[in-house]
């Protein structure tokens, strides 16, 4: 399967504007032979898109960096964190707890809705480690049945830190603060779980509207230099 990274790349508007700078980070990723990309979003409002790579060795990443170097050049910084599935933890965390867990990679189907993407950070002041373990399991089975429902897209466990990413798709906003009051993880202990939510879309149908921007531009410079011509 190989090994799996977050990624956030962000562009610097530059004096090629604002068509360009789109390119060169989408490109900077779709393009590259180094990685795999599992899935690739953009944040509205924002000149950043976030997603999910694959790789066989973190040599691989020196490798995109290498080879995309005329993209870096325009502007484009890209962070790489370390993730795990969140299946493989879950199963850890129960065999830490001498559970019979039974779990194995999950599927989901997606569904059409509204995404956003979510950071979960965990911490524990005041309860044991195994205390926080068995909240740990149970709310990692709810989270891998929202997983099979298609309530959850997909989730990972980042790698030596209490955090995990995950990306959930709803109906409506509101449906997002109802599915994360009932989490067993919040309803035990909330005060100690930090949630920060961002709004996602997929980025190949932004790249499709950026793409019209670009034929719009040079069908109104076309026309500009014609009118100028017959002048």
């Amino acid at each position: 399967m190989g090994l799996l990274y977050f990624f956030e790349s962000t562009a610097k508007l530059n004096e090629q504007g604002y068509v360009h700078s789109c390119l060169s980070l989408y490109n900077a990723l779709k393009g590259s032979r180094s990685l795999s990309i599992r899935e690739i979003w953009k944040i509205p409002g924002e000149h950043k898109l976030i997603g999910v790579i694959t790789v066989d060795s973190p040599g691989e990443l020196d490798s995109w960096v290498a080879s995309s170097y005329e993209h870096l050049a325009n502007g484009i910084s890209t962070v790489f964190t370390p993730l795990r599935p969140y299946e493989d933890f879950a199963a850890n965390v129960g065999d830490w707890l001498e559970e019979d867990t039974n779990i194995s990679p999950v599927h989901c189907v997606p569904k059409n809705g509204l995404h956003y993407f979510l950071t979960f950070t965990v911490e524990y002041e005041g309860m044991t480690q195994e205390d926080l373990f068995k909240v740990w399991f149970e709310e990692g089975k709810a989270a891998l049945g929202a997983k099979k429902s298609g309530i959850v897209r997909d989730l990972w466990k980042v790698v030596a830190q209490r955090k995990v990413f995950a990306i959930v798709c709803v109906e409506k906003p509101g449906d997002l603060d109802k599915i994360s009051f009932e989490l067993p993880v919040m309803k035990k202990m909330g005060d100690k779980v930090q949630i920060t939510c961002k709004s996602i879309r997929q980025a190949d149908d932004w790249m499709r509207e950026v793409r019209e921007i670009e034929k719009e531009q040079f069908r109104m410079s076309s026309s500009r230099l014609s009118t100028a011509e017959n002048r």
